[in-house]
């Protein structure tokens, strides 16, 4: 039995568990800056803070149980990294948003890139 010591003690492990710190808390720093938006600077009603989480939890129920199909034929390296860009990106595009359409499109998306993400970590956990 490993402890924590050991495992971080594995530079891939190490990297990809800062990765990965780095990167949950990047989606969870922007999803409560939305909801903070949503509530006190476009005065949204408790509808308008549900519907950012309904579309950011849709996508993962949908997409997720499929992406591992696509994740096991691709290199989960660069399906990791690749994911990660698309989804700085996603977040630098909630800066020019003006309507709430526009913000459940964008949480949409994230989801979906993040469907892609997680099982592309699981493999590379049980590789490491």
């Amino acid at each position: 039995m490993l402890s924590m010591r050991d495992v971080l003690a594995e530079k891939q492990f190490r990297r990809l568990w800062l990765g990965q710190l780095v990167s949950i808390f990047g989606d969870f720093v922007a999803l409560f800056a939305v909801q903070v938006a949503i509530t006190f600077r476009m005065h949204g009603t408790p509808e308008d803070v549900t519907g950012v989480m309904v579309a950011y939890l849709v996508p993962l129920a949908l997409i997720g149980p499929f992406a591992g199909v696509f994740v096991d034929r691709w290199n989960p390296r660069v399906t990791m990294i690749a994911s990660d860009l698309t989804r700085g990106v996603l977040i630098i595009f909630l800066a020019f948003t003006h309507h709430l359409w526009q913000i459940y499109a964008i949480f949409f998306a994230l989801s979906t890139v993040s469907s892609f993400f997680v099982p592309a970590q699981s493999v590379t956990v049980r590789f490491l």
